[in-house]
Protein backbone atom coordinates (compact mmCIF):
# COMPACT_ATOMS: atom_id res chain seq x y z
CA UNK A 1 0.00 0.00 0.00
CA UNK A 2 3.09 2.47 0.79
CA UNK A 3 4.34 1.60 -2.32
CA UNK A 4 1.22 2.32 -4.20
CA UNK A 5 1.10 5.77 -2.49
CA UNK A 6 4.34 6.90 -3.04
CA UNK A 7 3.72 6.13 -6.62
CA UNK A 8 0.70 8.17 -7.06
CA UNK A 9 2.66 11.19 -5.16
CA UNK A 10 5.59 11.08 -7.47
CA UNK A 11 2.87 10.98 -10.47
CA UNK A 12 1.12 14.10 -9.14
CA UNK A 13 4.57 15.97 -8.42
CA UNK A 14 5.86 15.04 -11.95
CA UNK A 15 2.26 16.53 -13.67
CA UNK A 16 2.39 20.06 -11.89
CA UNK A 17 4.28 21.59 -14.29
CA UNK A 18 2.14 20.51 -17.21
CA UNK A 19 -0.86 21.49 -15.47
CA UNK A 20 0.90 25.31 -14.54
CA UNK A 21 1.74 24.93 -18.54
CA UNK A 22 -1.85 24.49 -19.85
CA UNK A 23 -3.34 27.24 -16.87
CA UNK A 24 -0.70 30.25 -17.94
CA UNK A 25 -3.34 32.06 -20.43
CA UNK A 26 -5.59 31.83 -17.85
CA UNK A 27 -3.07 32.91 -15.34
CA UNK A 28 -2.16 35.81 -17.00
CA UNK A 29 -5.68 36.97 -17.38
CA UNK A 30 -6.75 36.59 -13.75
CA UNK A 31 -3.21 37.22 -11.85
CA UNK A 32 -4.14 40.36 -9.65
CA UNK A 33 -7.58 38.97 -9.09
CA UNK A 34 -7.76 38.87 -5.06
CA UNK A 35 -9.43 35.36 -4.63
CA UNK A 36 -11.04 34.30 -1.04
CA UNK A 37 -8.76 32.52 0.87
CA UNK A 38 -10.11 28.65 1.87
CA UNK A 39 -6.98 26.69 3.42
CA UNK A 40 -6.92 24.24 5.60
CA UNK A 41 -3.43 23.94 8.35
CA UNK A 42 -1.25 20.18 9.09
CA UNK A 43 0.87 20.96 11.57
CA UNK A 44 3.19 18.53 11.57
CA UNK A 45 6.17 18.33 15.14
CA UNK A 46 9.19 16.65 15.06
CA UNK A 47 9.83 15.50 18.83
CA UNK A 48 12.78 14.25 20.41
CA UNK A 49 13.17 11.35 22.06
CA UNK A 50 11.63 12.42 25.36
CA UNK A 51 8.77 13.86 24.12
CA UNK A 52 9.65 17.29 23.83
CA UNK A 53 9.81 19.51 20.89
CA UNK A 54 12.34 19.96 18.29
CA UNK A 55 10.75 21.54 15.34
CA UNK A 56 7.24 22.31 13.86
CA UNK A 57 6.70 23.15 10.64
CA UNK A 58 2.97 23.77 9.01
CA UNK A 59 1.46 22.30 5.73
CA UNK A 60 -0.55 24.68 4.31
CA UNK A 61 -2.91 23.44 1.62
CA UNK A 62 -4.80 26.61 -0.51
CA UNK A 63 -8.13 25.71 -2.51
CA UNK A 64 -7.52 27.28 -6.02
CA UNK A 65 -10.60 27.05 -7.81
CA UNK A 66 -10.04 29.89 -9.49
CA UNK A 67 -6.42 31.70 -10.47
CA UNK A 68 -5.47 34.63 -8.65
CA UNK A 69 -4.03 36.61 -5.67
CA UNK A 70 -4.27 34.56 -2.56
CA UNK A 71 -3.18 35.72 0.99
CA UNK A 72 -2.63 33.98 3.87
CA UNK A 73 -0.66 35.41 6.94
CA UNK A 74 2.18 33.27 9.40
CA UNK A 75 5.20 34.34 10.48
CA UNK A 76 7.84 31.98 9.40
CA UNK A 77 11.45 31.02 9.62
CA UNK A 78 11.34 29.74 5.63
CA UNK A 79 8.44 28.78 3.81
CA UNK A 80 8.52 26.46 0.62
CA UNK A 81 6.49 25.86 -2.02
CA UNK A 82 5.71 21.98 -2.36
CA UNK A 83 3.67 22.11 -5.52
CA UNK A 84 5.68 24.10 -8.44
CA UNK A 85 8.18 26.79 -8.53
CA UNK A 86 6.13 30.00 -7.77
CA UNK A 87 7.78 32.44 -5.39
CA UNK A 88 5.75 33.83 -2.70
CA UNK A 89 5.68 37.68 -1.58
CA UNK A 90 6.19 37.79 1.97
CA UNK A 91 5.76 41.36 4.27
CA UNK A 92 6.09 40.73 7.54
CA UNK A 93 2.97 37.78 8.13
CA UNK A 94 1.40 38.18 4.47
CA UNK A 95 2.39 35.75 2.70
CA UNK A 96 0.80 36.59 -1.05
CA UNK A 97 0.79 33.46 -3.94
CA UNK A 98 0.09 34.66 -7.58
CA UNK A 99 -1.50 30.94 -8.01
CA UNK A 100 -3.53 29.19 -11.27
CA UNK A 101 -6.64 27.51 -10.79
CA UNK A 102 -6.49 24.09 -9.78
CA UNK A 103 -9.20 21.96 -8.32
CA UNK A 104 -6.60 19.94 -6.66
CA UNK A 105 -5.21 22.62 -4.44
CA UNK A 106 -1.39 24.59 -3.68
CA UNK A 107 0.47 23.49 -1.03
CA UNK A 108 3.29 25.17 0.91
CA UNK A 109 5.67 24.52 4.07
CA UNK A 110 6.10 26.69 6.66
CA UNK A 111 8.64 26.42 9.43
CA UNK A 112 8.26 28.49 12.64
CA UNK A 113 9.94 29.42 14.63
CA UNK A 114 7.83 28.58 17.92
CA UNK A 115 4.87 27.23 18.82
CA UNK A 116 2.43 25.91 21.93
CA UNK A 117 1.07 22.11 20.83
CA UNK A 118 -1.90 21.37 22.62
CA UNK A 119 -0.54 18.80 24.89
CA UNK A 120 2.79 18.74 26.89
CA UNK A 121 4.18 15.34 26.36
CA UNK A 122 6.78 13.60 28.12
CA UNK A 123 8.19 10.63 27.91
CA UNK A 124 10.45 7.93 30.44
CA UNK A 125 12.70 5.26 29.57
CA UNK A 126 13.34 3.06 32.39
CA UNK A 127 15.79 -0.24 32.06
CA UNK A 128 15.79 -2.44 34.92
CA UNK A 129 13.81 -0.03 36.98
CA UNK A 130 16.08 2.64 36.41
CA UNK A 131 15.64 5.97 34.21
CA UNK A 132 18.75 6.46 31.57
CA UNK A 133 18.14 8.83 28.57
CA UNK A 134 16.36 7.19 25.41
CA UNK A 135 20.21 6.74 23.38
CA UNK A 136 21.72 5.49 26.78
CA UNK A 137 19.34 2.50 26.70
CA UNK A 138 19.21 1.60 22.86
CA UNK A 139 20.67 -1.89 21.85
CA UNK A 140 20.39 -2.96 25.65
CA UNK A 141 19.23 -5.92 27.16
CA UNK A 142 16.22 -6.15 30.41
CA UNK A 143 12.92 -5.69 31.54
CA UNK A 144 11.70 -2.12 29.63
CA UNK A 145 9.58 0.41 30.39
CA UNK A 146 7.87 3.63 28.59
CA UNK A 147 6.13 5.95 30.75
CA UNK A 148 4.02 8.35 29.04
CA UNK A 149 2.87 11.76 30.61
CA UNK A 150 0.39 13.98 28.33
CA UNK A 151 -0.94 17.33 30.41
CA UNK A 152 -2.56 20.20 28.49
CA UNK A 153 -0.26 22.58 27.56
CA UNK A 154 -1.44 26.31 29.23
CA UNK A 155 -0.23 27.92 26.73
CA UNK A 156 -1.44 26.53 23.74
CA UNK A 157 -4.91 28.38 22.05
CA UNK A 158 -7.98 26.90 24.57
CA UNK A 159 -9.67 25.86 20.83
CA UNK A 160 -7.05 23.28 20.42
CA UNK A 161 -6.37 22.86 24.48
CA UNK A 162 -10.35 22.04 24.46
CA UNK A 163 -11.36 20.49 21.81
CA UNK A 164 -8.40 18.08 20.16
CA UNK A 165 -7.92 14.42 21.41
CA UNK A 166 -4.34 12.76 20.82
CA UNK A 167 -3.58 9.70 19.18
CA UNK A 168 -0.69 7.54 19.63
CA UNK A 169 0.57 4.81 17.88
CA UNK A 170 3.96 2.96 19.26
CA UNK A 171 5.28 0.34 17.02
CA UNK A 172 7.07 -2.70 18.50
CA UNK A 173 8.81 -4.98 16.88
CA UNK A 174 8.06 -8.63 17.76
CA UNK A 175 11.79 -9.71 17.16
CA UNK A 176 12.95 -8.17 20.02
CA UNK A 177 10.39 -7.36 22.24
CA UNK A 178 8.49 -10.38 24.36
CA UNK A 179 5.63 -10.16 27.20
CA UNK A 180 4.50 -6.66 26.24
CA UNK A 181 2.35 -5.42 28.99
CA UNK A 182 0.22 -2.21 27.65
CA UNK A 183 -3.01 -1.76 30.18
CA UNK A 184 -5.50 0.49 28.47
CA UNK A 185 -4.20 0.32 25.15
CA UNK A 186 -6.11 -1.57 21.65
CA UNK A 187 -2.79 -3.61 20.08
CA UNK A 188 -2.78 -3.99 16.06
CA UNK A 189 -0.41 -6.96 15.07
CA UNK A 190 0.47 -6.79 11.30
CA UNK A 191 3.04 -8.72 10.21
CA UNK A 192 6.19 -8.84 13.00
CA UNK A 193 4.91 -5.46 14.64
CA UNK A 194 2.91 -4.79 17.28
CA UNK A 195 1.47 -1.30 17.34
CA UNK A 196 -0.18 0.01 20.63
CA UNK A 197 -2.86 2.54 20.15
CA UNK A 198 -3.82 5.16 22.98
CA UNK A 199 -6.61 8.24 23.19
CA UNK A 200 -5.93 10.74 25.20
CA UNK A 201 -9.27 13.18 25.56
CA UNK A 202 -9.60 17.38 25.37
CA UNK A 203 -8.26 18.74 28.42
CA UNK A 204 -7.24 15.97 30.42
CA UNK A 205 -3.85 14.64 31.66
CA UNK A 206 -3.09 11.18 31.09
CA UNK A 207 -0.25 8.67 32.01
CA UNK A 208 0.42 4.86 30.81
CA UNK A 209 3.05 2.56 30.79
CA UNK A 210 3.99 -0.01 28.28
CA UNK A 211 6.56 -2.80 29.64
CA UNK A 212 8.23 -5.28 27.90
CA UNK A 213 11.65 -7.57 27.93
CA UNK A 214 13.96 -6.70 24.92
CA UNK A 215 17.38 -8.70 24.32
CA UNK A 216 18.09 -5.65 21.78
CA UNK A 217 16.44 -2.50 22.46
CA UNK A 218 15.33 -0.13 19.70
CA UNK A 219 12.30 1.84 19.19
CA UNK A 220 10.57 2.75 16.05
CA UNK A 221 9.04 6.13 15.73
CA UNK A 222 6.39 7.22 17.46
CA UNK A 223 3.90 8.92 16.02
CA UNK A 224 0.97 11.05 17.65
CA UNK A 225 -2.51 12.61 15.51
CA UNK A 226 -4.70 15.03 17.28
CA UNK A 227 -7.75 16.59 15.68
CA UNK A 228 -10.94 17.74 16.84
CA UNK A 229 -13.16 15.61 19.23
CA UNK A 230 -16.67 16.37 17.34
CA UNK A 231 -18.70 14.71 20.50
CA UNK A 232 -22.12 15.96 18.98
CA UNK A 233 -21.79 13.93 16.11
CA UNK A 234 -20.65 10.70 17.58
CA UNK A 235 -24.01 10.95 20.37
CA UNK A 236 -26.04 11.44 17.08
CA UNK A 237 -24.59 8.88 15.43
CA UNK A 238 -24.08 6.02 18.40
CA UNK A 239 -26.41 6.61 21.24
CA UNK A 240 -30.37 7.61 21.92
CA UNK A 241 -29.46 10.96 23.12
CA UNK A 242 -33.31 11.68 24.20
CA UNK A 243 -33.29 7.90 26.30
CA UNK A 244 -30.45 8.74 28.35
CA UNK A 245 -31.65 12.38 28.73
CA UNK A 246 -35.17 10.41 30.44
CA UNK A 247 -33.06 7.80 31.99
CA UNK A 248 -30.88 11.14 33.57
CA UNK A 249 -33.88 12.66 34.72
CA UNK A 250 -35.75 9.74 36.01
CA UNK A 251 -32.46 8.88 38.10
CA UNK A 252 -32.26 13.05 39.34
CA UNK A 253 -35.79 12.54 40.09
CA UNK A 254 -34.91 9.50 42.27
CA UNK A 255 -32.21 10.56 43.78
CA UNK A 256 -33.94 14.00 44.95
CA UNK A 257 -37.12 11.75 46.31
CA UNK A 258 -33.57 9.51 48.45
CA UNK A 259 -32.53 12.46 49.88
CA UNK A 260 -35.57 14.04 51.26
CA UNK A 261 -36.49 10.67 52.25
CA UNK A 262 -32.93 10.39 54.35
CA UNK A 263 -33.78 13.68 55.47
CA UNK A 264 -36.75 12.91 57.15
CA UNK A 265 -34.94 10.01 58.76
CA UNK A 266 -32.45 12.35 59.98
CA UNK A 267 -35.61 14.33 61.39
CA UNK A 268 -37.13 11.08 62.81
CA UNK A 269 -33.59 10.08 64.20
CA UNK A 270 -33.12 13.69 66.22
CA UNK A 271 -36.76 13.09 67.73
CA UNK A 272 -35.82 9.41 69.12
CA UNK A 273 -32.74 10.56 70.43
CA UNK A 274 -34.36 13.72 72.36
CA UNK A 275 -36.84 10.99 73.44
CA UNK A 276 -34.10 8.38 74.40
CA UNK A 277 -32.21 10.87 76.61
CA UNK A 278 -35.14 11.80 78.35
CA UNK A 279 -35.73 7.77 79.10
CA UNK A 280 -32.52 7.79 79.68
CA UNK A 281 -32.58 9.96 82.39
CA UNK A 282 -35.71 8.95 83.60
CA UNK A 283 -34.34 5.44 84.45
CA UNK A 284 -31.51 6.57 85.92
CA UNK A 285 -33.29 8.54 88.64
CA UNK A 286 -35.12 4.72 89.11
CA UNK A 287 -32.09 3.56 89.75
CA UNK A 288 -31.08 5.57 92.00
CA UNK A 289 -34.36 5.15 93.77
CA UNK A 290 -34.07 1.94 93.81
CA UNK A 291 -32.18 1.24 96.96
CA UNK A 292 -34.44 3.60 98.76
CA UNK A 293 -37.21 1.55 97.49
CA UNK A 294 -35.69 -1.76 98.04
CA UNK A 295 -34.88 -0.93 101.77
CA UNK A 296 -39.15 0.29 102.00
CA UNK A 297 -40.05 -3.32 100.59
CA UNK A 298 -37.67 -4.98 103.14
CA UNK A 299 -39.36 -2.95 106.07
CA UNK A 300 -42.78 -4.38 104.40
CA UNK A 301 -41.60 -8.13 104.39
CA UNK A 302 -40.33 -7.78 108.05
CA UNK A 303 -43.57 -5.97 108.91
CA UNK A 304 -45.39 -8.96 106.98
CA UNK A 305 -43.54 -11.09 108.93
CA UNK A 306 -44.45 -9.62 112.15
CA UNK A 307 -48.07 -9.65 111.55
CA UNK A 308 -48.21 -13.15 110.60
CA UNK A 309 -46.47 -14.23 114.12
CA UNK A 310 -48.87 -11.79 116.17
CA UNK A 311 -52.09 -13.25 114.17
CA UNK A 312 -50.96 -16.61 114.76
CA UNK A 313 -50.99 -15.65 118.44
CA UNK A 314 -53.99 -14.37 118.59
CA UNK A 315 -55.56 -17.02 116.60
CA UNK A 316 -53.97 -19.42 119.01
CA UNK A 317 -55.90 -17.23 122.21
CA UNK A 318 -58.69 -16.99 120.47
CA UNK A 319 -58.92 -20.79 119.89
CA UNK A 320 -58.69 -21.26 123.47
CA UNK A 321 -60.84 -18.68 124.89
CA UNK A 322 -63.89 -20.30 122.31
CA UNK A 323 -63.16 -23.57 123.98
CA UNK A 324 -63.32 -22.46 127.37
CA UNK A 325 -66.73 -20.66 126.10
CA UNK A 326 -67.52 -23.56 124.87
CA UNK A 327 -67.08 -25.26 128.31
CA UNK A 328 -68.69 -22.25 130.19
CA UNK A 329 -71.72 -22.44 128.15
CA UNK A 330 -72.16 -26.08 128.51
CA UNK A 331 -71.62 -25.52 132.41
CA UNK A 332 -74.05 -22.67 132.76
CA UNK A 333 -76.55 -24.29 130.55
CA UNK A 334 -76.27 -27.08 133.16
CA UNK A 335 -76.71 -24.84 135.82
CA UNK A 336 -80.18 -22.84 134.25
CA UNK A 337 -81.34 -26.68 133.95
CA UNK A 338 -80.41 -27.36 137.24
CA UNK A 339 -82.44 -23.91 139.04
CA UNK A 340 -85.39 -24.36 136.79
CA UNK A 341 -85.82 -27.86 137.07
CA UNK A 342 -86.06 -26.69 141.49
CA UNK A 343 -88.31 -23.51 141.20
CA UNK A 344 -90.50 -24.42 138.47
CA UNK A 345 -92.26 -26.88 141.19
CA UNK A 346 -92.16 -23.84 143.42
CA UNK A 347 -93.54 -21.63 141.40
CA UNK A 348 -96.74 -24.32 141.03
CA UNK A 349 -97.02 -24.59 144.58
CA UNK A 350 -101.09 -23.02 145.53
CA UNK A 351 -99.83 -21.44 148.89
CA UNK A 352 -97.08 -19.71 147.42
CA UNK A 353 -97.39 -15.99 147.63
CA UNK A 354 -97.80 -14.04 144.41
CA UNK A 355 -94.75 -12.07 145.27
CA UNK A 356 -92.44 -14.78 146.03
CA UNK A 357 -93.57 -16.33 142.48
CA UNK A 358 -92.52 -13.57 141.04
CA UNK A 359 -89.48 -12.79 141.60
CA UNK A 360 -88.68 -16.81 141.13
CA UNK A 361 -90.29 -16.23 137.36
CA UNK A 362 -87.81 -13.03 137.40
CA UNK A 363 -85.07 -14.56 138.61
CA UNK A 364 -85.67 -17.66 136.15
CA UNK A 365 -86.22 -15.14 133.08
CA UNK A 366 -82.63 -13.26 134.14
CA UNK A 367 -80.68 -16.77 134.03
CA UNK A 368 -82.36 -17.07 130.90
CA UNK A 369 -81.04 -13.91 129.35
CA UNK A 370 -77.92 -14.46 130.74
CA UNK A 371 -77.76 -17.95 129.15
CA UNK A 372 -78.72 -16.61 125.89
CA UNK A 373 -75.94 -13.90 125.90
CA UNK A 374 -73.14 -16.38 127.20
CA UNK A 375 -74.34 -18.52 124.09
CA UNK A 376 -74.12 -15.54 122.27
CA UNK A 377 -71.06 -14.48 123.03
CA UNK A 378 -69.66 -18.01 123.12
CA UNK A 379 -70.70 -17.92 119.22
CA UNK A 380 -68.94 -14.93 118.41
CA UNK A 381 -65.70 -15.70 120.29
CA UNK A 382 -65.92 -19.37 117.59
CA UNK A 383 -66.66 -17.02 114.85
CA UNK A 384 -64.12 -14.86 115.40
CA UNK A 385 -61.56 -17.73 116.55
CA UNK A 386 -62.66 -19.28 112.97
CA UNK A 387 -62.22 -15.91 111.04
CA UNK A 388 -58.53 -15.29 112.65
CA UNK A 389 -57.40 -18.78 111.84
CA UNK A 390 -58.32 -17.61 108.15
CA UNK A 391 -56.66 -14.46 108.42
CA UNK A 392 -53.79 -16.03 110.07
CA UNK A 393 -53.86 -18.92 107.05
CA UNK A 394 -53.18 -15.73 104.64
CA UNK A 395 -50.99 -13.94 106.66
CA UNK A 396 -49.06 -17.44 106.75
CA UNK A 397 -48.92 -17.54 103.06
CA UNK A 398 -48.08 -14.11 102.60
CA UNK A 399 -45.16 -13.98 104.82
CA UNK A 400 -43.98 -17.18 102.82
CA UNK A 401 -43.63 -15.34 99.42
CA UNK A 402 -41.56 -12.35 101.15
CA UNK A 403 -38.61 -14.24 99.45
CA UNK A 404 -39.76 -14.74 96.37
CA UNK A 405 -40.59 -10.55 96.43
CA UNK A 406 -36.96 -10.05 97.87
CA UNK A 407 -35.67 -12.58 95.27
CA UNK A 408 -37.66 -10.81 92.74
CA UNK A 409 -37.30 -7.44 94.11
CA UNK A 410 -33.33 -8.18 93.59
CA UNK A 411 -33.65 -8.89 90.23
CA UNK A 412 -35.45 -5.67 89.38
CA UNK A 413 -32.88 -3.45 90.86
CA UNK A 414 -29.98 -5.17 89.05
CA UNK A 415 -32.26 -5.15 85.87
CA UNK A 416 -33.09 -1.60 86.44
CA UNK A 417 -29.59 -0.89 86.68
CA UNK A 418 -28.33 -2.44 83.47
CA UNK A 419 -31.58 -1.05 82.09
CA UNK A 420 -30.13 2.44 83.11
CA UNK A 421 -26.49 2.16 81.83
CA UNK A 422 -28.12 0.40 78.24
CA UNK A 423 -30.60 3.65 77.83
CA UNK A 424 -27.50 5.77 78.30
CA UNK A 425 -25.18 3.88 76.19
CA UNK A 426 -27.83 3.55 73.36
CA UNK A 427 -29.29 7.23 74.02
CA UNK A 428 -25.41 8.23 73.06
CA UNK A 429 -25.21 6.00 70.05
CA UNK A 430 -28.74 7.44 68.80
CA UNK A 431 -27.74 10.66 69.45
CA UNK A 432 -24.29 10.22 66.74
CA UNK A 433 -27.02 8.72 64.10
CA UNK A 434 -28.64 12.44 62.91
CA UNK A 435 -25.42 13.66 62.12
CA UNK A 436 -23.74 10.59 60.26
CA UNK A 437 -27.44 10.34 58.40
CA UNK A 438 -27.16 14.20 57.61
CA UNK A 439 -23.51 13.30 55.60
CA UNK A 440 -25.18 10.67 54.21
CA UNK A 441 -27.93 13.52 52.73
CA UNK A 442 -25.48 15.42 51.65
CA UNK A 443 -24.11 12.81 50.12
CA UNK A 444 -27.12 12.13 48.18
CA UNK A 445 -27.58 15.63 47.66
CA UNK A 446 -24.16 15.92 45.33
CA UNK A 447 -24.98 12.60 43.53
CA UNK A 448 -28.06 14.38 42.67
CA UNK A 449 -26.44 17.60 41.68
CA UNK A 450 -24.08 15.80 39.78
CA UNK A 451 -26.52 14.27 38.07
CA UNK A 452 -28.12 17.37 37.08
CA UNK A 453 -24.81 18.34 36.09
CA UNK A 454 -24.52 15.51 34.09
CA UNK A 455 -27.75 16.45 32.28
CA UNK A 456 -26.45 19.93 31.74
CA UNK A 457 -23.45 18.61 29.80
CA UNK A 458 -25.65 16.11 28.18
CA UNK A 459 -27.71 19.14 26.92
CA UNK A 460 -24.36 21.43 25.86
CA UNK A 461 -23.03 17.98 24.24
CA UNK A 462 -25.93 16.67 22.33
CA UNK A 463 -28.29 19.56 22.12
CA UNK A 464 -29.95 21.51 19.28
CA UNK A 465 -28.31 23.88 19.98
CA UNK A 466 -25.26 22.80 20.92
CA UNK A 467 -22.53 24.48 18.02
CA UNK A 468 -19.61 23.09 16.74
CA UNK A 469 -16.39 25.41 17.63
CA UNK A 470 -15.49 27.13 14.48
CA UNK A 471 -11.54 26.36 13.56
CA UNK A 472 -8.86 28.39 14.55
CA UNK A 473 -5.55 28.89 12.67
CA UNK A 474 -2.39 27.48 14.95
CA UNK A 475 -0.21 30.04 12.71
CA UNK A 476 -2.17 33.33 12.60
CA UNK A 477 -5.37 34.98 14.29
CA UNK A 478 -5.96 36.66 11.25
CA UNK A 479 -6.76 33.27 8.73
CA UNK A 480 -9.79 31.21 9.60
CA UNK A 481 -8.94 27.69 8.30
CA UNK A 482 -11.24 25.04 7.32
CA UNK A 483 -9.77 22.19 9.53
CA UNK A 484 -6.28 21.79 11.67
CA UNK A 485 -4.81 18.45 12.31
CA UNK A 486 -1.75 17.92 13.88
CA UNK A 487 1.13 15.26 13.45
CA UNK A 488 4.10 14.34 16.03
CA UNK A 489 6.64 11.71 15.45
CA UNK A 490 9.72 10.99 17.89
CA UNK A 491 12.79 9.63 15.65
CA UNK A 492 13.79 6.05 15.37
CA UNK A 493 15.71 4.24 18.44
CA UNK A 494 18.74 2.18 17.28
CA UNK A 495 22.08 2.05 18.30
CA UNK A 496 24.46 4.33 16.88
CA UNK A 497 26.43 1.35 14.77
CA UNK A 498 23.40 0.24 13.02
CA UNK A 499 22.68 4.06 12.05
CA UNK A 500 26.20 4.05 10.87
CA UNK A 501 25.99 0.18 8.63
CA UNK A 502 22.78 2.29 7.34
CA UNK A 503 23.53 5.65 6.76
CA UNK A 504 23.82 6.61 2.84
CA UNK A 505 25.94 9.90 2.05
CA UNK A 506 23.54 12.60 1.75
CA UNK A 507 23.11 14.44 -1.85
CA UNK A 508 21.49 17.34 -1.44
CA UNK A 509 19.37 18.12 1.77
CA UNK A 510 15.85 17.08 1.33
CA UNK A 511 12.75 18.88 1.76
CA UNK A 512 10.10 18.84 4.25
CA UNK A 513 7.91 17.23 1.35
CA UNK A 514 10.27 15.22 0.57
CA UNK A 515 10.64 13.72 3.67
CA UNK A 516 6.57 13.93 4.08
CA UNK A 517 6.62 11.44 1.32
CA UNK A 518 9.36 9.08 3.09
CA UNK A 519 6.46 8.61 5.33
CA UNK A 520 4.74 6.23 2.95
CA UNK A 521 8.03 4.31 1.80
Amino acid sequence: MKKVLSVLLTVCLSLMPLALSASGQTMSKQAFVRQELSKDETIYANLDYDGSVKEIYVVNRINTPEAGLYEDFGLYESIVNLTNSIQPLVADESIQWQLPKDPRGFYYQGKLYEGQLPFLIDIEYILDGREMPAKAMSGKSGDIKLKFTVTPNPDAAAYFRDNFMLQFQIPLSLDTCSGINAPGSSMVIAGRTATLAYMVLPGTTTEFEISFYSPYFELGSISMTAMPLNLNSYMDNIIDVEEIRSGVDQLSEGAGQLADGTARLRDGLKELSSGLKQLSAGAGQLDDSMPEFQDGVRQYTGGVDELARAAAEISENLGLLAQEGGKLKDGFSQIYTGITTITDPITRLPLLPESLKSKILEFQSQLGAYRDGLNQYVDGVSMISDGMKEFTAGMSKLASSNKELLDGLALIVDGMGELAKGLEKTAKEVKKLPDEVQKLVDGQQELKNGIDKARTILDELGGEEAEKPEPVSFVSDRVKPNSVQFILKTPELKPDSEKNNNTKPEETQKSFWQRLKELFT
